[in-house]
């Protein structure tokens, strides 16, 4: 193929996505319906194998990568909709109604296997989907809070993805996606309004202690949840090193009884 031809086809892509990206995340929940499907079904496959072995590695079971409340996939790489998917293992952010089916997808978001085809120079691990911009708050794993007497919030989603297998039946489990991500009151402040302790369990590192800061500044119900000394930075490192995570959760809940 002539870089004359390759151009061409990069500006094609980048228009369309371009287009996308001005469209309202309502204007795309059909698309990112169909991508969660697609995705859902060939993690499943033959092809998502390595994938499947990947977060397996991560201490991550079947049970709950196959979760109503999760629905994880995987993308070869390719069009889906209308919308580049990177290769990668498919992250949706969305609620459930209460039949379980999809509610409102806040985002897509891939965990990349390689840089993006199409920006070579692009080397983020993390990438969410044409049309969610940066902006865009959600709640990963916002239909498994609610009721709880304690909430942890966790640094990415597949530390939420383990802790939640774990410890899901001791206390709620629920990712911004980001350290730097900030909690949209308007936006999710009812499944977390009686919640009695909010604990923060980011990474033992500068920039989880600035977001769990950033989360004191807003609410005094915050706790700081730290990995065993000596265990690693995140709760899957503390996992990899044998701590018994559930024990863990016990462990910080009766730190901070009255």
């Amino acid at each position: 193929m002539s870089s004359v031809s390759t151009d061409r086809d990069v500006k094609k892509i980048t228009s369309a996505n371009t287009a996308k990206q001005k469209a309202s995340p309502d204007d795309l929940q059909a698309s990112w319906h169909e991508i969660i499907n697609t995705c859902k079904a060939q993690l499943w496959s033959d092809v998502g194998k390595g994938a499947r072995d990947y977060l397996h590695d991560r201490g991550i079971n079947d049970q709950v990568l196959q979760s109503p409340f999760f629905r994880v996939g995987f993308s070869e790489g390719k069009k889906i909709a209308g919308v580049w998917v990177d290769r990668g293992i498919v992250l949706p952010c969305f609620t459930v109604k209460d039949d379980l089916t999809i509610d409102h997808i806040s985002y897509v978001k891939i965990r990349r296997g390689r840089s993006w085809v199409y920006r070579p120079d692009d080397k983020s691990k993390y990438r969410k989907l044409p049309g969610m911009g940066t902006t865009l708050s959600g709640l990963y794993g916002a239909g498994l809070v609610k009721g709880s007497d304690a909430v942890f919030f966790t640094e990415g989603e597949f530390d939420c993805l383990l802790l939640h297998q774990e410890a899901g039946d001791l206390v709620g489990v629920c990712t911004l996606g980001g350290v730097s991500d900030r909690f949209d009151w308007s936006k999710w402040g009812s499944y977390i309004s009686f919640v009695r302790w909010l604990y923060i369990a980011y990474d033992i590192d500068e920039a989880g202690n600035k977001g769990a800061a950033a989360w004191s500044e807003m609410t005094g119900r915050v706790r700081r949840a730290r990995i065993p000394d000596g265990k690693g930075k995140d709760i899957t490192d503390a996992w990899r090193a044998g701590v018994d995570l559930a024990g863990w959760v016990m462990g910080v809940l009766a730190d901070y009884q009255d």
